[in-house]
């Protein structure tokens, strides 16, 4: 067992909390640990100078002034923070709902725009005329139909 272990079973062993084995394994490193066998009686000692005093009596109406002060803070808290939460919740959830509002406008003309200039270009009245010995001349006999050789 090591000393940082056994140092954090001094008052467990005292109380007799410790297992049967924590027992043996804790009397077996204070047998042989010169440093964890004086923290021990150091600690028994502090202890039984506890266990000599006389319970101390709290003064008359000190539990009802304690009780009486947390009741206060507990209400103070309770009624700041929660109006507070719920206006900040409210601020956020509004500012999501403009940004979602003027993103969505933005977006949708840009989109309609970009339709519009697909549109466009991809329209035949945008095409100049072709040469008909080119090949683009070409391809329009061959699509109109009506001039066949």
């Amino acid at each position: 067992m090591r000393c940082s272990k056994a140092r954090k079973l001094f008052s467990p062993y005292i109380d007799k909390m410790l297992t049967k084995y924590e027992t043996e394994m804790f009397e077996a490193h204070i047998g042989n640990c010169t440093q964890c066998r004086s923290g021990l009686e150091q600690t028994l000692a502090v202890h039984a100078a506890f266990g000599s005093l006389e319970p101390l009596r709290a003064p008359n109406g000190f539990t009802t002034r304690v009780m009486a002060g947390l009741e206060e803070k507990r209400a103070e808290r309770l009624t700041l923070f929660p109006v507070l939460g719920r206006l900040i919740e409210a601020a956020v959830v509004l500012v999501v709902i403009i940004i979602g509002t003027r993103a969505g406008s933005f977006l949708g003309t840009a989109f309609n725009r970009q339709q519009t200039t697909i549109a466009s270009s991809l329209s035949l009245d945008t095409f100049a005329a072709v040469q008909p010995d080119s090949v683009g001349g070409a391809y329009m006999t061959m699509m109109d139909g009506t001039n066949e050789k």
